[in-house]
């Protein structure tokens, strides 16, 4: 169980541009899109003052994928095998809902060693947060099903909530085997912690972490209400430590100071 819940937790989406640096800014491939409609100068944007470029070293299959992008430019991403004849391959058309929004994009697989994105028409203010290119079409990461949470790192905290609560129920059954799940538990939320503390948090992301630290700590109440197993008062106790840190928004200053010119 250990191991399936790492996997889960930290694979890797199948992204081909993730594999590769970006000359322009990593964000554009690190699987943290934004929440569909956010503005298109949300943190976890990037706007697009010039072309962005991926090379993979050698020729590689692009089968499709997606792009989450300012709602009214087009998104073009062309192809090239020797780094100076381009052709556009794949295109992000604009989309009537506002803010950064996702789409498919459109275009034929074909083989390339690398890559550019630029936008075109609309406005003029390209904004991306997101691009996805993968070698097999069936491949998708931003086109997940719309019932779960749209940002990666909001699935990650609600899979952590809910192996949580399971593994709690098991400790509270059968202690004997609650203790190994309870270290795949520690282990999956080390990974999770890493990863919000490594990437920058917007205000919906905060209170999405809020939301899923006082539901945990909600079951571990509603579970154990009378014996003090260790597991259980760790885990009210990792809540705890949680909720100081989401009071101080995990180091991510709330206001900014006019006169000194910096976040406060």
């Amino acid at each position: 169980m250990t191991l399936l819940l790492l996997a889960l937790l930290a694979a890797d989406p199948g992204n081909v541009l993730a594999r590769t640096g970006n000359t322009l800014d990593p964000r554009l491939s690190d699987g943290l899109a934004a929440f569909e409609g956010d503005d298109w100068l949300s943190q976890t944007a990037v706007v697009l003052t010039s072309p962005a470029e991926w090379d993979f070293g050698q020729p590689t299959s692009l089968a499709g994928g997606a792009l989450q992008g300012d709602h009214n430019d087009t998104y073009v991403l062309s192809v090239s095998n020797d780094g100076v004849t381009w052709h556009d391959a794949f295109f992000a058309d604009p989309v009537a809902e506002g803010g950064l929004r996702t789409r498919v994009l459109r275009g034929s697989p074909t083989v390339a060693r690398s890559v550019r994105l630029r936008g075109e028409n609309g406005d003029g203010r390209y904004s991306v947060s997101e691009v996805e290119l993968f070698d097999d079409a069936s491949g998708s990461v931003l086109l997940r099903t719309k019932w779960l949470p749209e940002h990666p790192l909001d699935r990650n905290w609600l899979v952590l909530g809910l192996v949580t609560a399971l593994a709690l129920l098991v400790v509270r059954v059968r202690p004997a085997a609650g203790r190994f799940v309870m270290l795949g538990v520690i282990a999956a939320a080390g990974v999770v912690g890493w990863q919000t503390f490594s990437a920058g948090q917007t205000q919906e992301r905060l209170e999405w972490i809020r939301a899923v630290v006082a539901a945990i700590a909600f079951v571990a109440v509603l579970l154990e209400p009378v014996t003090r197993s260790r597991w259980f008062v760790s885990v009210l106790g990792f809540c705890g430590v949680m909720g100081v840190l989401c009071f101080l928004n995990l180091g991510r200053a709330q206001f900014h100071d006019s006169g000194k010119g910096r976040p406060t």
